[in-house]
């Protein structure tokens, strides 16, 4: 079929080295950028410069001059040269990358000149090492390849895949260029198939790729792919368009494959315009040209078209010529395709196998992948976890803080007065007790005083509830000044107050009571400047006493106080302690 050749030479190499010479480095990138972006003649002086420079270039550069050179072999149709060089490339020491792009070349080379079964296999030899590498920027070229070899022998299912799995693969990606290769590619697969409204759209979409990538070299492909399907649909002009713009910049690119196919197509166009004398001078120097690359199908074709339009002319000796010629070239023809096909049954097995691999490492990194992202997402939901907890137990810490000041407080408030701030009955009586027993267990002495402030019930009576409260708390800030540290105050009743006093001859703590008495009657409480006064009973613990019979001598102390006029201070016989 028309445009076999030119499908299988496209899927040539561009790459990249790292140099350790600045200048080599620049020259290799832009002879790179040239044989793709220009034709051969404006990339082929370049890469000669770079062959001359072998010497000065590291190994890996060594390797990127070769393939450039190569490359433009095949492009010139020097294959079975490149055939040689890549030989030799290839029993050199190539980086994973290198090697990939020298076996894809080889491949294409290799199934371009009929050898099918070396280029199938160079063909499996990158297929078997792609897993091995982490180079996505093959995978597109390769798969490329792959479906174009399936369209060769009749697997058009497995090319349509192939091709559109290549496509996928490089729309996820930012190169250009590949969009724009992988797109022709599966428009050659659709073409195969006969599928021709779907081949145009995948053309038509890999036209805006490939002059957007500015590759003349497929630009022209993918003209031509549009010129054949036209043809199919009988749009002539149409069709010459595309194959005029198409012929034009593989002309100017030197392909000299591309333009075999270019000028196929013209004599064909001109046979569907009935042109017949334009159409066989057309076709006739072209059968020499394709005999002499063995593109017997093509032959076989271009003598079919040259029968046909010799006979319509009425020549019909010619014709039968040309027939008998279209024969023998179609047995050629058949005699390599059955050569093709025992060569990709004979790989096949092995293919499928890669493909099951590349399935399964891209499975198991998927499988690592999110393994690694549960893993993160386990460590952050511990961390979320232990952080959570953290701030639970700081609330309950910082909760178990605030009640326990609370109950601190609670109980605090209900030791203590409320009005006075001095110790309540209960709690005065609870710390004179421990007192009492600290003071016997060590042979301490310890004193008893009760006092109550006298006629305080006038003070209420005559000047409010509000002053006596002020009297109180005056009562009892005195009180707290003049033992400070020294003893136990506490507020016993309305107007009685208590002192206990440890460690403490009964002679010092009158002298205090003495004080209290001189310091409560200048103190201001709104009473109209009548001052306070109380009277104190007072009792000194004796050896073995307890603390109610001890309370018990100091009350009744301070009710001979007050019977005595109030205002002065009773200490009790120490005979009632018996």
């Amino acid at each position: 079929m028309i445009l076999r050749a030119l499908g299988l030479a496209l899927a040539l190499l561009v790459g990249g080295a790292q140099a350790q010479d600045e200048d080599i480095a620049e020259a290799i990138e832009r002879a790179r950028h040239l044989s793709v972006t220009e034709a051969v003649p404006a990339s082929q002086p370049a890469i000669d410069a770079l062959m001359e420079r072998l010497d000065e270039a590291t190994p890996g550069q060594r390797a990127e001059i070769r393939l450039l050179h190569i490359r433009n072999l095949a492009l010139r149709g020097e294959n079975s040269e490149a055939i040689d060089r890549l030989e030799s490339l290839l029993a050199s020491s190539l980086s994973d990358d290198q090697r990939l792009r020298a076996f894809r070349l080889a491949a294409n080379v290799g199934i371009n000149m009929g050898q099918y079964e070396w280029g199938f296999k160079r063909l499996q030899a990158a297929l078997e090492l792609l897993p091995h590498t982490d180079i996505p920027a093959e995978e597109v070229p390769i798969l490329t390849l792959a479906g174009f070899v399936h369209s060769m022998v009749g697997n058009h299912e497995r090319a349509i895949r192939y091709s559109k799995q290549a496509l996928e693969i490089a729309e996820r990606t930012e190169n250009i260029r590949r969009r724009c290769t992988a797109g022709q590619a599966l428009a050659v697969a659709f073409r195969y198939a006969e599928q021709f409204e779907r081949a145009q759209a995948a053309a038509t979409a890999a036209l805006e790729n490939c002059r957007r990538a500015n590759d003349q070299v497929y630009l022209g492909v993918v003209e031509l792919e549009l010129a054949y399907v036209a043809l199919e649909h009988g749009e002539l002009d149409t069709a010459e368009r595309w194959i005029n713009q198409g012929l034009e910049r593989l002309r100017k690119a030197v392909w000299v494959d591309g333009v075999l196919t270019g000028e196929h197509l013209k004599a064909r166009l001109a046979a569907a315009r009935g042109q017949h004398e334009a159409a066989i001078e057309l076709a006739e120097p072209l059968i020499e040209r394709v005999r002499e690359r063995q593109f017997w199908e093509r032959e076989a074709a271009l003598h079919r078209l040259v029968a046909s339009q010799v006979a319509e002319m009425g020549a019909f000796a010619e014709a039968y010529e040309h027939m008998v010629a279209h024969s023998e070239a179609r047995e050629r023809f058949l005699d390599e395709d059955r050569n093709r096909r025992l060569a990709i049954l004979e790989v096949e097995f092995d293919v499928q196998r890669q493909e099951q691999e590349l399935e399964l490492l891209r499975e198991q990194k998927r499988v690592a992948e999110l393994e690694a992202q549960s893993r993160r997402q386990q460590a952050r939901m511990r961390w979320l976890a232990a952080g959570f907890a953290l701030i639970l137990f700081l609330i309950l810490l910082l909760l178990l803080i605030h009640v326990l000041r609370e109950r601190r407080h609670y109980r605090r408030l209900s030791e203590l007065d409320g009005l006075t701030r001095v110790s309540n009955h209960t709690r005065f009586f609870d710390t004179a007790r421990m007192l009492v027993e600290e003071s016997h267990r060590r042979g301490q002495p310890l004193v008893l005083a009760l006092g109550d402030i006298d006629h305080f019930k006038q003070v209420n009576d005559e000047h409010g509830h509000m002053t006596g409260d002020k009297a109180l708390r005056q009562v009892a800030r005195v009180l707290c000044t003049n033992f400070p540290g020294l003893g136990h105050v506490g507020r016993i009743g309305g107007e009685e107050f208590a002192i206990c006093v440890p460690d403490s001859q009964l002679e010092p703590v009158l002298g205090q009571l003495e004080q209290v008495r001189k310091d409560l009657a200048e103190i201001q409480y709104g009473g109209n400047g009548k001052p306070l006064t109380m009277s104190f009973g007072v009792a000194e613990l004796v050896a073995g006493e307890a603390l109610e019979n001890l309370r018990k001598r100091a009350d009744e102390a301070l009710y001979e106080a007050k019977s005595r006029g109030r205002n002065t201070v009773v200490v009790a016989d120490k005979k009632g302690a018996d």
